[in-house]
């Protein structure tokens, strides 16, 4: 008898991408703060994105190079934040934890809720504002722990995390432009741009780093280089999955990856960095994720 598999549904399809994209977030951050203990974080990006480039670049020539010039201002703008919140991220993560550096970014949904408030004048409803507010208490309760402990292992120091919130910022900029971008681009080609923008990017900054810093390629050791490879195929991954998500998804669903990419973090940032759960951290993570879910998923 001819055997006929039975086809993977549509949902099934959504959740094992929502588990990837999620695991993937949290793995590409960790990867970041393990190959920056040994590489300056702006060589580091510039090191990620070549690789990456140099994975995405094969599959990016079967299907053509075309860009429409009416598209050009916004993928620009899109790479360009992307490439900026990654700088920012490399940097600040060596200054606080793993799963500090994956919490902060869990209140990018409300962000993008709030940008359309103010860009758009779309009506906050009433669970956006409780929610809105449930998330700056629980962000309070982790910055309060920042300033008091600066410890790396829980809460992380104030400066380091200051400059995760800023690349939130940017990130919540690549998210509402991306989001236009998919509409009527294939992942692929987006994936592509953003990498290979935000390469130029990083490398425009990378003079600024280079003056008076030796970069002793021949001293990292193999952990390091493994992390440099290992960062530009999650990275690649990620982003081409994300858009792929962002296009065939709704926003809520989407939304929900920044749940997993915190605890993918927490699960190696114990056993890598020897992180700890402090009581505080729980009760503030906690908070957030009342608070984003409560603002994001009413109306689903």
């Amino acid at each position: 008898k001819e055997l006929v598999s039975r086809p993977t549904s549509r949902c099934s399809m959504t959740l094992l991408l929502f588990f990837i994209v999620g695991i993937l977030g949290g793995t590409t951050g960790s990867l970041i703060k393990y190959a920056g203990q040994e590489v300056p974080p702006v060589m580091l990006v510039v090191i990620r994105f070549a690789l990456a480039l140099v994975i995405l670049l094969p599959f990016m020539a079967k299907n053509g190079f075309h860009l429409p010039k009416s598209k050009r201002n916004l993928i620009f703008i899109s790479s360009a934040a992307f490439g900026i919140n990654v700088l920012l991220f490399a940097t600040g993560i060596q200054y606080t934890s793993a799963i500090m550096g994956q919490l902060i970014y869990v209140p990018s949904s409300i962000l993008v809720a709030i940008a359309g408030y103010v860009f758009l004048k779309e009506k906050l409803n009433i669970h956006q504002v409780i929610g809105l507010a449930l998330t700056i208490i629980g962000l309070l309760v982790l910055a309060l722990g920042s300033l008091k402990t600066g410890d790396i292992h829980t809460f992380g120091k104030p400066e380091g995390n200051l400059l995760i919130l800023i690349a939130l910022f940017f990130w919540v900029t690549y998210l509402i432009t991306s989001r236009k971008l998919v509409k009527d681009y294939s992942p692929l080609s987006v994936a592509f741009y953003n990498t290979a923008i935000a390469l130029l990017v990083s490398m425009f900054v990378f003079p600024i780093e280079a003056t008076g810093t030796v970069y002793n390629f021949t001293n990292w050791s193999v952990s390091t280089w493994a992390a440099l490879i290992g960062c530009a195929v999650s990275s690649s991954l990620f982003i081409f999955l994300y858009q792929r998500f962002l296009k065939t998804t709704k926003a809520f669903v989407v939304s929900l990856v920044n749940y997993i990419n915190p605890i993918a973090a927490a699960v190696i940032g114990i056993a890598v960095f020897e992180e700890n759960l402090n009581l505080n951290l729980v009760v503030g993570a906690l908070i957030i994720c009342a608070g984003v879910f409560m603002a994001t998923s009413f109306g689903y």
